[in-house]
């Protein structure tokens, strides 16, 4: 296929205007298939290998039960995620996203005290309860009322 019969994309990576890293992938694809909603790519031509490291901070899959003990006792001393974070980050010796303790902190609440669908849908059935009796009530003194 000649170059001016085909589209072609290359990827560069985002951080090649910093670290100008080497990593990229070039696609091609019929200029007959531009019409066409499916239209594949090929692959023609990489290089995968990047020259930074994205391994900077911990994920959540090394969340510990340790640590998970450590967000329920702290969690209500620190004044936000952040000043958690950090301690647990100093504690543990880790380097955690803030992101990722915030994220903890609300699947511990969840576990801790239910969804809170749970609780809206719990709402929703007591004030049509109250709703009901309401009108129950109103409907008692209409009839007398009458």
């Amino acid at each position: 296929m000649k170059k001016d019969e085909c589209w072609i994309t290359h990827f560069k990576c985002k951080q090649y205007e910093k670290t100008s890293c080497k990593f990229f992938l070039k696609f091609k694809r019929s200029l007959k298939d531009c019409q066409e909603d499916q239209a594949n790519y090929i692959l023609i031509d990489w290089n995968q290998v990047h020259n930074q490291d994205f391994d900077k901070f911990d994920s959540a899959d090394r969340v510990t039960e340790d640590i998970k003990k450590i967000i329920k006792r702290l969690r209500g001393k620190c004044l936000n995620d952040g000043a958690l974070t950090a301690a647990i980050n100093q504690e543990f010796k880790t380097n955690y996203k803030t992101e990722v303790i915030h994220h903890q902190v609300k699947l511990l609440e969840v576990k801790a005290n239910g969804p809170a669908s749970e609780d809206a849908q719990t709402l929703v059935e007591l004030l049509r309860n109250l709703l009901l009796s309401k009108i129950t009530i109103l409907k008692k003194k209409w009839s007398k009322i009458s």
